[in-house]
């Protein structure tokens, strides 16, 4: 089977803030219908990568791409991506799968409904 196209692709995501590195040569593509999760403690560099990988803030070095195109504030390929960034409140009691589904289904586009597993 061959591998998905990326969709999302980080190359050497370098941010600092002063004298703070947030971001040190990350590097990492995501594929078509893949799902990727940043994970760590605070101040690990999760939310300057996602604001990087949307061009809400520039990478002091390295690039990032989604569906091929270069990312940078205003770019048309944003109007296809959508990010919550520091997110809402999840249901506590409910899983993962079904606080997604909570939230998909506030969508105010449900033609595009994905299949849940």
């Amino acid at each position: 089977m061959p591998a998905p196209p990326i969709t999302i692709r980080a190359e050497s995501l370098t941010k600092r803030y002063r004298r703070q590195l947030a971001v040190d040569q990350l590097s990492f593509q995501v594929g078509e219908g893949e799902i990727c999760a940043l994970l760590g403690p605070n101040g690990a560099g999760k939310t300057s990568t996602m604001r990087m990988l949307i061009g809400l803030c520039r990478p002091d070095a390295g690039t990032a791409s989604i569906a091929g195109t270069p990312v940078h504030l205003g770019a048309p390929v944003l109007r296809h991506v959508g990010v919550v960034i520091d997110g809402p409140a999840l249901v506590p009691h409910l899983s993962g799968a079904a606080n997604l589904k909570l939230l998909w289904s506030a969508a105010t586009n449900r033609s595009r409904t994905p299949t849940w597993r």
